[in-house]
């Protein structure tokens, strides 16, 4: 079983080559990297599962889960500027970038000095106030792209709300290692079911829309899925330290609410995906 979940990584590279190898995609080779870090990642829950080596599977499991994270900060770097530069174009009129070559640096640089410190010393209060650098950043850089009145717009406010979540666990991060009152598994629930979670939603949505020749109007009720997210992060991560006498109970709830978040976009997006385009393009 092993051996089959490891096969995963090798096989998603060598199915994407062809793709990042091609001229002008070159760039994007990039992500191979990060593949043999899932993949090592994985490797260590593996180890300590089969050979006992302690401390291992926890470690994996922080580094993949922060892997995630730095994706969804470089992806979100660029999809929320241009959908800002989209819905400003219509009414302003061209602008300049939104985005800042020195903070996008920092954005991302920051997080993966993160991950390279905590593995090189976890848990130290020196990491602890790295991570809280790293969500000023990410703050400060959200503040340059100048949304606006545009977070009324569903898919925007959506975007951004999954980031904050990210934000959010970098800062409960550095709570967790400067002896805070917050223990390090909340900072990891409100980045995997807050902001992965959130961000994974509202892409989906988003797409879904645009690539089936349809404006990018989400339902009230796709909003209230996103919401159900939020909702079960903020059950799942204040669980060990609000609802300890009913954790399991909240377990249970958070579970819940991300199931239902998920099922409305089912019975939403069915249809959607399934039926022919409405301009009659094929896809």
């Amino acid at each position: 079983m092993a051996l089959i979940d490891l096969a995963l990584m090798p096989m998603l590279a060598a199915a994407l080559w062809p793709v990042l190898a091609a001229r002008g995609s070159r760039k994007n080779l990039v992500f191979l990297v990060v593949l043999a870090l899932f993949f090592t990642a994985n490797l260590m829950v593996h180890l300590e599962s089969l050979f006992g080596i302690g401390g291992l599977a926890e470690t994996g499991l922080q580094l993949a889960v922060y892997l995630l994270a730095v994706l969804i900060i470089v992806i979100i770097g660029r999809i929320a500027p241009t959908f800002i530069m989209v819905e400003r174009l219509a009414v302003e009129g061209p602008k300049a970038p939104l985005t800042r070559p020195v903070i996008e640096l920092l954005a991302i640089g920051s997080v993966v000095l993160l991950i390279a410190a905590n593995l090189a010393d976890r848990g130290a209060a020196w990491v602890g106030l790295l991570a809280l650098a790293a969500a000023a950043i990410q703050i400060v850089r959200m503040f340059t792209w100048r949304a606006g009145r545009l977070l009324l717009k569903p898919h925007l406010a959506a975007l951004h709300l999954g980031y904050g979540w990210i934000i959010a666990g970098l800062i409960l991060t550095g709570i967790a290692y400067l002896d805070g009152p917050v223990p390090e598994v909340s900072a990891l629930h409100a980045i995997t079911v807050g902001g992965i979670g959130t961000m994974i939603l509202a892409v989906m949505s988003i797409v879904s829309l645009l690539h089936t020749g349809r404006p990018a109007q989400i339902r009230p009720i796709v909003v209230f899925s996103y919401l159900l997210v939020t909702a079960a992060a903020f059950v799942r991560a204040a669980a060990p330290v609000l609802f300890f006498e009913s954790y399991k109970e909240a377990l249970i709830l958070s579970g819940a609410l991300w199931a239902a978040a998920f099922g409305i976009f089912l019975a939403v997006y069915w249809p959607i995906l399934t039926r022919p385009r409405p301009d009659g393009i094929p896809g």
